[in-house]
């Protein structure tokens, strides 16, 4: 798949059998837009080409336009770079073709927060909340936008609906502490320091 490159990393054993794989599709078929993305994951995560993965990913979308994920990793690529700028318009774009992608939703709104864009970035993470209401990530943006607008009451209301799996992460806790010292709940943010939850 063409996560498995991400995931194959720090084993080279790995990385040349994907890497082989891939060549080899390529090889029976040019064109094909699956092998085509992943020589781009390969570019980017691998051989940090950026501008060769760029190409690849452009490439990719040409052949299959409806296919929204080589415009999320073109984003991605701009991410890992701290080029947020210039991450918006892929990710914008693969919004379009599938507006419930959470990955790029997500990902769009941690751009416009890196941006200070605060005010693009709160529906799209209430889109990402509303798309799958256990993911962390999205929840933890959502109540930190809260935050910055003084919400005390939104704040609590997305940390209160939270999933126990929330409880180990660390933007999570910050954000409940800092939630319950602005309820004034002293002990309950004590108990938090104490890696307790209240």
């Amino acid at each position: 798949g063409k996560w498995y490159l991400v995931e194959a990393r720090n084993d080279p054993a790995l990385v040349a059998r994907a890497k082989a794989n891939y060549e080899l599709a390529l090889a029976l078929q040019p064109d094909l837009e699956e092998a085509v993305m992943v020589d781009g994951i390969y570019r980017w995560w691998v051989a940090s080409d950026y501008v060769g993965a760029q190409a690849l990913l452009a490439k990719a979308h040409a052949l299959k336009p409806q296919d929204a994920t080589p415009l999320f990793l073109a984003g991605l690529v701009h991410v890992s770079r701290g080029e947020w700028h210039a991450a918006v318009e892929p990710l914008h774009r693969g919004i379009e073709l599938d507006p419930r992608d959470i990955e790029t939703v997500s990902m769009l709104a941690g751009v416009y927060m890196a941006l200070h864009r605060y005010a693009d970035a709160k529906p799209l993470a209430e889109r990402a909340v509303s798309i799958d209401p256990t993911a962390v990530s999205a929840l933890v943006a959502l109540a930190g936008l809260h935050q910055l607008d003084g919400d005390v009451a939104g704040m609590g209301r997305v940390l209160d609906a939270a999933p126990p799996s929330a409880h180990s992460n660390p933007d999570y806790v910050e954000l409940r502490k800092d939630y319950l010292l602005y309820r004034r709940d002293y002990a309950g943010a004590r108990a938090l320091y104490s890696g307790l939850q209240p």
